[in-house]
């Protein structure tokens, strides 16, 4: 079970040792970036922690673990944001000190999973670490974290911590494999991803080949389109999902430092290094400096679409101050 769980070895050997040995805490945190597989690890652990057979791996046939794998068992808590960008309330952390009275009724122990730990309210925050002050003997805690600072020290005083780190290409890209990723789409996602499986998985599922082709369409229009044309021709992706349009912007962002790279004569390490060769040739005109200042706008523009401006006003802006970007006698 562990072995079909990519990366993070010295994490699985000491969770493996700590269900083996017998050894008990009452909390754990996993922290890391995001999409590199602290839940997914947290799962495999937690399933193994209350199975029967008391070992490093979970039996899997049980009554114990036919309850896990059916989201059923009366031992297990999974705790999360109610939605995407939400913190964990006050009303959530009181549901953990009701449970934690509450003996196993199936396992020899209980086990919370309290995932995206470092969002929850002050309050919350405060209730937890009541909760991790005085925990009953049977149960054990695992938060799972991406910014492990936003947590109380009080609460990280009380954990044993075990970073993740991000995942290489190679892992992603076998990852991207087993879900029958096609090769170059795979390759492409694995060098953007920054070590987050989560992430390629994302940009798969967006169509990364097709956004890429985007924003090289785009690059390559600029430098003789007018303003209007550009508007017309690259609408903001509006009526899809507002990450596509970010996901556009970042790989705006990945083909101008590359282009910069190229333009200094470097040639490695490169995010589209399979076209090396369209991008020295498109941006063969533009000047350094250019390419710098723009790559400051469109930065910029995505920190100002995550803050909940309009996309499309924007995006609209970005297009208008490109085009004057090399308009000028650099």
């Amino acid at each position: 079970m562990w072995n079909e769980i990519y990366g993070h070895e010295k994490n699985k050997e000491f969770l493996a040792g700590f269900l083996n040995e017998g050894k008990r805490t009452s909390s754990l945190l996993f922290f890391g970036l995001a999409g590199v597989g602290k839940k997914t690890i947290a799962h495999t652990f937690a399933q193994a922690f209350l199975c029967e057979a008391d070992g490093a791996i979970a039996c899997g046939h049980c009554p114990s673990c036919q309850s896990f794998v059916a989201n059923a068992h009366p031992d297990f808590l999974l705790v999360e944001p109610k939605a995407a960008g939400k913190p964990i309330l006050i009303e959530q952390i009181k549901e953990i000190s009701q449970q934690a009275a509450l003996s196993p009724r199936l396992a020899k122990r209980k086990i919370c999973l309290l995932d995206g730990a470092d969002y929850m309210t002050t309050t919350a925050a405060n209730s937890l670490l009541k909760v991790l002050e005085e925990p009953p003997a049977y149960w054990l805690f695992v938060l799972i974290a991406t910014n492990p600072e936003r947590l109380l020290p009080t609460i990280r005083s009380r954990v044993i911590e075990l970073r993740f780190a991000p995942l290489t290409e190679a892992m992603i890209s076998k990852i991207l494999a087993d879900k029958k990723v096609p090769p170059a789409e795979a390759e492409l996602a694995a060098r953007l991803a920054d070590g987050s499986a989560g992430e390629a998985l994302h940009m798969v599922g967006q169509d990364i080949l097709a956004l890429r082709e985007q924003a090289l369409t785009l690059f390559s229009s600029l430098p003789t389109a007018g303003v209007l044309q550009l508007i017309n021709r690259f609408p903001w992706p509006e009526k899809s999902e507002a990450r596509e349009g970010l996901k556009l912007l970042e790989l705006m962002i990945y083909i101008l430092r590359d282009a910069l790279l190229l333009k200094a004569g470097v040639y490695e390490p490169l995010y589209n290094s399979d076209l090396q060769e369209k991008i020295e040739k498109d941006f063969k005109t533009w000047h350094s400096k250019a390419i710098k200042n723009i790559i400051k706008l469109v930065q910029e523009s995505f920190l100002a679409i995550t803050a909940n401006t309009s996309g499309k006003v924007v995006w609209e802006a970005l297009l208008i101050k490109i085009n004057l970007i090399l308009k000028e006698d650099y």
